[in-house]
């Protein structure tokens, strides 16, 4: 029985029905009870209505039936990440990892969140291991921009984030309000990868200097 209200409310999650498929996912859980899947779609719903707190209880209840439960354990750590609980949720990533070592979402989440704590190190590596399993992923290619910035390193900040904008151009328009690097703000490199039309703008004025 819980079978049909759980698959009635992961057609409801891929129209965007949260709080639709949140109600079946209770149903589910209530007709049975011991069911780590129920209580994990059930924290699922949760997170895409953005109540993190309820959704991390419901991931933790997945987890207590079923401890091995890798996808319990990563959403865990990424709603834990939300409410700002970065040691939380890096030893959920952990969790997650161990479980499935070859889950590049687990490690560049993992860099993430070990970002958050000022650990850049250990960040890198993370998202390193990321790359190594993703090597086209534009999002772990800026997360290691934004690790390579806040520890100082120019020349492979601005490698990776050109890398990022090849790959979504999207992450250039980020890129122009991310406060992580603000050290390189003013740098001629950066400006240019980042603000290409100020530099457009002032190969067309010299064109027209150069006619005048």
């Amino acid at each position: 029985m819980s079978g049909e209200y759980l698959e009635r409310g992961k057609r409801l999650l891929e129209s965007e029905g949260y709080e639709e498929a949140l109600a079946y996912f209770c149903a589910a859980a209530e007709r049975c009870p011991g069911d780590a899947e129920a209580r994990f779609w059930k924290g699922v719903a949760l997170r895409r209505l953005d109540r993190y707190a309820e959704a991390v209880f419901e991931y933790g209840e997945a987890i207590k039936l079923q401890p091995d439960y890798a996808g319990a354990h990563f959403n865990r750590g990424f709603a834990l990440d939300k409410l700002g609980r970065y040691e939380e949720a890096v030893a959920s990533y952990d969790r997650a990892i161990e479980l499935e070592p070859e889950n590049a979402k687990a490690h560049g989440n993992r860099g993430v969140a070990l970002l958050a704590l000022g650990r850049y190190g250990e960040a890198l590596g993370s998202i390193d291991r990321a790359l190594e399993l993703s090597p086209e992923d534009a999002v772990l290619y800026y997360n290691r921009a934004c690790a390579y910035a806040l520890s100082g390193y120019r020349e492979p900040m601005l490698d990776d984030l050109a890398k990022a904008f090849e790959l979504d151009e999207e992450y250039g328009e980020i890129a122009k309000a991310e406060t992580d690097f603000g050290a390189f703000r003013d740098d001629s490199s950066f400006r240019q990868l980042v603000y290409p039309e100020e530099f457009e703008e002032e190969s067309v004025n010299n064109k027209a200097e150069a006619v005048c």
